[in-house]
């Protein structure tokens, strides 16, 4: 149980308790969280959003407590189908791959168990490659360089489904 800081001007409350978070105006499972997605406030400050399967919690945090939130999203049980989770670390681009969450370095982290289908077509201008992550409702949209790369993510997607 901790609770996560904030500069002495700014009224910041979450509480991390177990596998529950608790912030100002709302409380949910953290378990219940398909993804993470954050950019960049002002002064170090980051405007977060937590994603559940209809809707989101959004909460201004510093870096370092965003980086606290990260690490308990990504250390939690999961679901029993993902008890057994593979561990791997790896990139594709500018992500990075650890354990089953993919993590784009400034906005996003997402546990790819969570995502029901991807998605991709080729930029004709650039042929580059617009991939996205279904979760429920929801989509995490992102750019890859060639055609491995997007292999590359749907085979590692595939062991974690």
């Amino acid at each position: 149980d901790f609770q996560i800081g904030a500069k002495p001007d700014v009224v910041i409350y979450m509480n991390l308790d177990k596998e529950f978070i608790e912030t100002r105006r709302a409380i949910g499972n953290l378990n219940q969280v398909s993804h993470i997605s954050w950019s960049h406030y002002k002064d170090g400050e980051f405007d977060v959003k937590l994603h559940f399967s209809g809707d989101r919690i959004i909460q201004r945090m510093s870096k370092d407590d965003l980086e606290i939130l990260k690490d308990n999203f990504k250390s939690l049980e999961r679901k029993e189908t993902m008890v057994d989770r593979l561990e791997m670390q790896d990139s594709i681009g500018e992500l990075f791959l650890e354990n089953g969450f993919l993590e784009h370095p400034r906005k996003w982290s997402v546990d790819l168990s969570e995502v029901e289908f991807v998605s991709f077509k080729q930029n004709d201008e650039n042929y580059t490659y617009f991939v996205k992550l279904h979760i429920k409702a929801k989509e995490i949209r992102l750019y890859l360089e060639t055609m491995e790369e997007v292999e590359q993510l749907i085979e590692i997607w595939k062991q974690y489904r």
